[in-house]
Formats: structure tokens, sequence, C-alpha cells
């Protein structure tokens, strides 16, 4: 049998142990108790938790099962049905065109989406969806102290049954107003969102139309700017320009020299009249070179040789530019370029000069007019004379073409950046004006947002919510309850397993016993007592170790923190395990305000240890037989407030003294050591100690303070021995026991 529960909820007082002798023995002091690495605090881990879920569920879902149930009960009475109201828009997976690609952005679709939802919740939206009538002043959003807020919290806007669904719903009890609200802010959404986009996109249209009118009054100002400076240069080609730049500079360039060498031969001349050098106007001959491949003809060799200066000068120039044109013929691939025919026109002006001069028909037939007077016969101009006419006639062209080759080269840069200002422009209005004809065609197409239902008034309860939230609330229950029942018990810090004991309490685990089978049969008690013998045997082989100073235990103490802890089961099965062995043994019960040693072994309880105590009759005449070879027992007997005087007086010390000599070994089964004061004083008087821990019953500070009282008393503590534990080890003792009987059978 085992000692019937007793629970506790709280740490008993400290009961102060009776006046006795010093202690014979102390032992070290011990080390702090050890904590699992993984523990979160105090006693709380992982396997904590399940050992106290493991002890706590039968009795925590006693009360949470019908906890759960009222909840779940309460929850589906008190909270309503509801109705939910929704509007589903469609939305094009791409921009919808009719023949153009315009220049608007293009976000892809599932950006575009959620900027849809962004601004369906938005304040502006909701704002305008509460001024619409009846919506605001519905019962609905009256009893919400922020309308807005709420609505952007409740509305659901999300994909329905497609990503390009995009719906609309709002969740309440009130069908009727649910599907007011609801189109609403359809509504408002597609007025101040979809058709603004449209708006936006007739302001764009405006906008270009504007922009268009700007660029192409541009270029026509522009372009006629160019028209304007191209028929002052003669030609619009840049090009062209700059081939005439090229043969105005190299001409000009030949009129610089020969102006510098007729200066030259006029300042040689004033200074040296009567030289004897004679330069090649002096003699007739001009540095007039044709062109290689223009042949001089008659007239300008005469020309050359001539002594009127105006007649040599024609003739050089006529030279110089039959050499420039012919040069440049062989440059240039058109030989109708606009340049070349602007020099040949000027050499055929030149040509007539000359023949005129000469008195002679013009070259290119050009009959001298009619009744017009012979020239008449100039005289023999002298050598400066030349040179002077010569060096003004020079000086004039000279600055002629200065002024014409600076307006060329000014008016062609002038013209070539006309010109490329003039191409962007016009491209720029090309492509304003490609973006409105495409912009006019597709403000035709369809929007990318459009409506594919309204909301209708909610007929079907939504029962699945309010199932859901029954559950919730059943479960909830059920678990806060298995929850707080399971953390109690981790507070409690309950022994669950061997090594909680050498770890928390640094005490030598001996050995456990057994847990008695739930439904007791003559082969579960039978498998039950021999791994009772097998457990307690081994046991008592650590207890019968020589102590520390070589002597043999004789006197053995069993007790515990707290009742109902297995300490007289674990006496008795000591007690016979020593009688096992051989050897003499008593064992007592010292529990004199509860026996059980007598209920174990079946034995009369009416004398034993108080009258012992009392002297009313020596010891060893109330010592009954057990039963067991080798075991006698002493019972309690009639427990008296004298029996607990005298015990409290050291009686048992001298009880015991008499009872060493009759037996090899003695056991003592006490009073829990926090509950009273009777288990520190016969432990006194024992030679160890050995504490009763139950499983899932002891608590580890209780059996802490156990065992500290105890050092604290001198008494040596063996260890501990876990009651109700069923190790790996005990269930290969049923297998041998099992095994053994079949054969017995056999």
């Amino acid at each position: 049998m085992t000692d019937a529960p007793v629970a506790t909820s709280t740490v008993p007082p400290a009961v102060a142990a009776a006046p006795s002798t010093a202690p014979r023995k102390t032992q070290p002091a011990r080390p702090a108790p050890r904590r699992d690495a993984g523990s979160l605090a105090p006693g709380l881990n992982p396997m904590a938790v399940l050992h106290a879920l493991r002890r706590r569920w039968k009795s925590a879902v006693f009360f949470a099962v019908p906890a759960a149930v009222l909840a779940a009960a309460a929850v589906w009475l008190l909270v309503p049905a509801t109705y939910t109201a929704y509007a589903v828009l469609g939305i094009d997976a791409s921009e919808p065109k009719l023949v153009f690609d315009t220049a608007e952005s293009k976000p892809d679709f599932n950006t575009y989406r959620q900027r849809q939802i962004g601004h369906i919740t938005s304040h502006f939206v909701l704002n305008a969806a509460l001024r619409k009538p009846g919506v605001g002043d519905s019962a609905t959003l009256r009893e919400q102290p922020y309308p807005i807020d709420w609505l952007e919290t409740h509305l659901e806007v999300g994909p329905h049954r497609s990503p390009e669904f995009l719906k609309i719903a709002l969740t309440g009890t009130r069908p009727e107003e649910l599907a007011a609200i609801v189109n609403a802010v359809k509504d408002a959404y597609l007025e101040e969102v979809v058709h603004a986009e449209r708006n936006a996109r007739m302001t764009k249209l405006a906008n270009l139309e504007r922009i268009f009118e700007e660029t192409d009054e541009k270029v026509r100002l522009k372009q006629s700017r160019v028209d304007k400076l191209a028929r002052q240069l003669g030609s619009g080609d840049s090009k062209a320009l700059s081939i005439r730049q090229q043969m105005s500079l190299e001409y000009f360039a030949q009129l610089q020299r020969e102006y510098s060498r007729v200066r030259f031969d006029l300042m040689r001349e004033q200074i040296e009249p009567n030289s004897s050098l004679k330069s090649p106007s002096e003699s007739g001959a001009l540095d007039v070179t044709p062109g290689i491949d223009s042949p001089r003809s008659a007239l300008e060799a005469s020309a050359a040789g001539s002594a009127d200066p105006e007649i040599t000068l024609i003739a050089r120039r006529i030279a110089h530019l039959r050499d420039l044109i012919s040069r440049f013929e062989k440059q240039v691939v058109d030989k109708s370029h606009p340049a070349l025919a602007e020099h040949r026109r000027q050499l055929q002006t030149l040509e007539s000069q000359l023949a005129e001069r000469m008195g002679e028909p013009d070259p290119a037939g050009v009959e001298p007019p009619t009744g017009s007077a012979p020239r008449p016969a100039s005289r023999r101009l002298s050598r400066r004379e030349t040179l002077q006419r010569q060096e003004q006639l020079l000086r004039e062209e000279v600055e002629k073409y200065s002024s014409l080759v600076d307006t060329i080269g000014t008016s062609s840069f002038e013209l070539e950046s006309m010109q490329t200002e003039l191409a962007q422009i016009t491209k720029i209005s090309d492509r304003v004006y490609q973006e409105l004809a495409a912009l006019k065609i597709e403000l035709q197409s369809p929007p990318r947002v459009n409506l594919l239902q309204s909301a209708d008034v909610p007929q079907k309860k939504d029962l699945g919510k309010k199932a859901k939230l029954t559950g919730m609330a059943g479960l909830g229950t059920l678990g806060f309850i298995l929850a707080a029942f399971t953390l109690v018990d981790v507070r409690q810090r309950r022994v669950s397993n061997p090594a909680e004991i050498s770890e928390e309490l640094t005490l030598p685990v001996l050995g456990s016993l057994p847990p008695k089978p739930l439904m007791p049969g003559d082969a579960a008690m039978a498998e039950w007592d021999a791994s009772l013998v097998e457990a307690s045997d081994s046991v008592r082989t650590l207890l019968m170790r020589p102590a520390e100073d070589g002597k043999l235990r004789q006197v053995f103490v069993v007790s515990s923190a707290a009742s109902g802890e297995g300490k007289s089961t674990l006496a008795a099965s000591l007690a016979r395990s020593f009688a096992r062995a051989g050897r003499r043994t008593l064992v007592i019960d010292f529990d004199l305000r509860r026996p059980t040693i007598h209920q174990l072994f079946g034995l009369d309880n009416e004398f034993g240890a108080s009258e012992a105590l009392n002297k009313e009759i020596e010891a060893i005449n109330v010592v009954q037989e057990s039963g067991h070879p080798g075991l006698w027992v002493l019972t309690a007997g009639g427990c008296s407030k004298y029996a607990v005087e005298a015990l409290a007086k050291g009686e048992a010390g001298r009880l015991l003294r008499e009872l060493r000599t009759e037996f090899d070994c003695i056991v003592l089964d006490t009073p829990p050591l926090l509950v009273l004061a009777d288990g520190g004083v016969v432990g006194k008087e024992a030679d160890a100690a050995v504490l009763a821990v139950r499983r899932d019953d002891s608590r580890i500070p209780f059996v802490a303070a156990a065992r500290d009282r105890l050092t604290a008393l001198g008494v040596p503590v063996a260890g501990a021995v876990l009651v109700g534990y069923r190790s790996g080890l005990q269930q290969s003792v049923y297998d041998y026991h099992r095994r053994e009987r079949a054969l017995a059978k056999a």
C-alpha cells in the first residue's frame, strides 16, 4: 500500500527541533543546485512543461471542456450573423489601345492594381463616398466615432476569382446599408479616379495642341529667316557656301599678293626713278599665268603687254579666275556648282570689259553698241603712273573682296546654325504632332478599369465568420485553461524523473520504486510485487555499504518532505529487503499521529512505540512478527500527547539504544520533515537518512528544504528514492518474471 496523498498548497512553517545533544556527524556544505542550460526560468524548460501537461491534462480537461463549451455557446448566441455586400471591378492586364502606343506611362499590371486598391481606400475617395446622399447618415457609420478610419480598416479590397477582377466588400449586420456604402465607394472611385484619369488625358491633349501650335509657328519663322539668308548668299547649301568662301579666299589671297607686289614696285620707283632694273610691269610682262587647262587668247596676250594698267589688271584677274575655275572643276563633281557658276559669270564679265578696253569685239560674241564712238587712243603713260593706277585698282578690288569674304564667312556660319536649330525644332514639332494624332485616336479606346457588378443587397447570412469566432472562443478557452493548469504546475516544480533529483538537488538517487497498477489484477499485482522486490533490493545494496568511517550502518530513518510521498511504502519495502538479505530487521513506526506500518503488514496497533516511549512497557515486549522471515515490526501504538512529548524529550534515542543490541538493522518510519518536528528528532538517532520522493507529487523546493533540515541536524543523507517511477530496466524485470511464470506453467 501507499500513503494517501495530501494536497499542500503552501510551504508549512518551520518547526524548531527539540533540544538535543550536539550532532554526531556533519556534512560538508553542498554546492548550489545546477540549472539546466536550456531553462527559460527557474524550473521552466520544455521538458518541465511537457511533464506538467502530462500530470495535469486530465484535471485541466475536466474543467476546460465545460468552460470551452460554455464560451463557444455564449459567442454563438451573442455574436450576430453578418452579411457581406460587394461590388466587382474589371482591370485590364494591359492598357487598352486602338492603334498606337502613346508616350503615357504604362505601369505593369501588379503595380497598377495595387495603386487602384490604394485609391479605393484613400481618404480622398472615402470622403467623396460619405458626401453622397444617405451614406454618411446611415446607422452603420453613425455608430463609428471616426467613419473614414473605420471604413479604411473594414473595407476589404482585393482580387476576386481572378487577378483581373477587383472586389470591394464590406461586412456588417445591416444588409441595405452595406450595399449602399459599397456602391457609394465604388461610384466615388470611378468618378474621382477613373474618370479623372480620362480628364487628365484630355488636358494632355489640349496641352499637346498648344505646344504643337507654338512649335509650328517657330518652324515657320525660322524657315523664313533661313530662306531670306539663303537668297542673300545665293545658296542655301552650306557645302556650296563653303566652296564659294574657299574660292573667294583664294582669289582674295592672289589679289593681296598682286597688291603687295605693285606697291613694292611703286615704292622702288619713287625711291629710284632711274633704276636700270625693270620690273615685269616695265617690260610689259605682267605675271599673268593662265590656268593649265585654259589657253590664252590673242586678246589676252596682247593685253598682258599693254601699257594701260587697267587692261593689265583685268587680264591678270581673268588669268586668276581661269586658274581658280580650272582647279575647282577638278575638286567638285557637280560642274554646275553655284560657286563655279558665279566665277564663270565674273570671268565672262571681265572678258567683256577687256574686249571693250582693247577696242575689240566681246570674245563671247557681244558686239559693241551701235553708234558708239570709237575710243580715243590713249597716250603712253609713264611707269610711275602705271603703277599708281594699278595700285589704286588693286586696292579697290582688295577692299571689295575683303568685305565679301567676311560677309560670306559670317553669313554661312549663321545659316548653318539656323538650319541646325530649324532641324531640331522641326523634329520636336513632328514628334509632338505624332503624339497628338495618336492621343486623339486612343482617347476613343475604353478605360482600363470598368464596372462589372454593382453591390446588391445581400440575402444570405455569413455564418462562416460566426462559426470561426465560436471555434476560436472554445479552443481559446480550452487552451487557456490547459495553459493555466500547466503553468501552475510548472511553477510548483514537481519532480518528474531521477535526473531532476541529481541535478537540481545534488542528491544521490539510490533507485526508484515502480508505480502501483491502475487496474489491479492477479498478474499485474504479481509483476508489480516482483518489480518492487528488485527495486528495493537495489536500494538496500547501496545502503549496506560501509559509512565513511568504515562502520556498517544499522539504523536508517525513512522520511519525506510532505505527506503522501510514499515514505511508509519505502520503509516497509526496505525492511523486507534487509530481512531477505539475512539480517535481523526491525521496522518501527514513529509516525505516531498517522501510523501506516501496521496496515501494510496487517498487524494489530493496540500497543507499540507510543507505550514504549512513555515507559509503560518494554519495547521488546511489543515487537510483533511480520510474517516475513527475519522481519519484526514495532507499530506506533496508541498515540497520546504524552508519547509526543516523550518523543520530543529524546526518548527515541533511549529506545533505539535498547533495540540496537537485538537487531542487525532498524528501519524508522517518521512523519514528514516539513510538517512535524518528530522526523528531525528521530532522525538524529539514525546512522543515515533516506528521502522518499514521489514522482509528480514531490516538489523540488520542499525536498531541498527537507534535505537541508537533515543536514542541519547532522543526519547523513544517504540519498533519495523516487517512488512511482518506472524505469526502462524495470520493464526488463517484468519480462524476466513473465518468462519465469511461463516456464513454471510448462
